[in-house]
């Protein structure tokens, strides 16, 4: 590829807005299938939703990315992206985007799907898995039946604590304002 063009691409904002537009589009998709899904057990198997909250957190990840391009350029003079990791916390540092207590505890579980619960069953090291799982509530409400079986109360809605998409969604509106302000490209409506 010309490295002209490279470097245009890299820097040009609206390419990461498209970008994350299609992961938001994406996860959304996979949370739905998600919720539909019957569960024999009454206990979430998170098979799409992990997925799913991985491609949040790099929808989320793409519009940081699209802020520093905006406001100082990707690349490095090797023509090389800057902030290659997905550290999300790291990343809201550097362009210095304040969070609220709820959204910085949805970045931090997010996170963890994006570095390795999204792709991978375990981590790269024992010591890096959270003791208390990374959501403290996802699914239908269940309870255990007389004879001692699980069964999902079906009047329940389906919810995820903390409330990733909710968050997540404003998160991405608030970057997409910050590097096109006004109402054009809202795809995270």
């Amino acid at each position: 590829m010309n490295i002209d063009l490279f470097e245009l691409e890299a820097n040009e904002e609206l390419f990461w807005i498209y970008s994350a537009s299609s992961l938001w589009t994406a996860a959304n998709i996979l949370f739905e299938k998600e919720k539909q899904r019957k569960h024999v057990s009454g206990i979430l198997e998170p098979h799409l939703l992990r997925v799913s909250i991985m491609l949040v957190g790099l929808a989320i990840e793409n519009l940081i990315k699209g802020v520093i391009a905006k406001e100082e350029g990707l690349l490095k003079k090797t023509q090389e992206i800057k902030e290659p990791h997905h550290d999300l916390l790291k990343l809201f540092k550097k362009i210095k985007f304040p969070l609220s207590l709820d959204e910085e505890k949805v970045v931090l579980v997010v996170k963890e799907y994006v570095m390795w619960a999204g792709r991978y069953p375990i981590p790269k090291k024992a010591d890096r898995r959270p003791q208390s799982g990374l959501l403290s509530r996802a699914g239908r409400n269940r309870k255990k039946s007389s004879e001692g079986v699980w069964m999902i109360d079906k009047l329940s809605e389906f919810r995820i604590e903390p409330d990733i998409f909710n968050v997540s969604q404003g998160l991405l509106r608030k970057l997409k304002q910050r590097m096109i302000p006004g109402k054009g490209f809202n795809f995270f409506d």
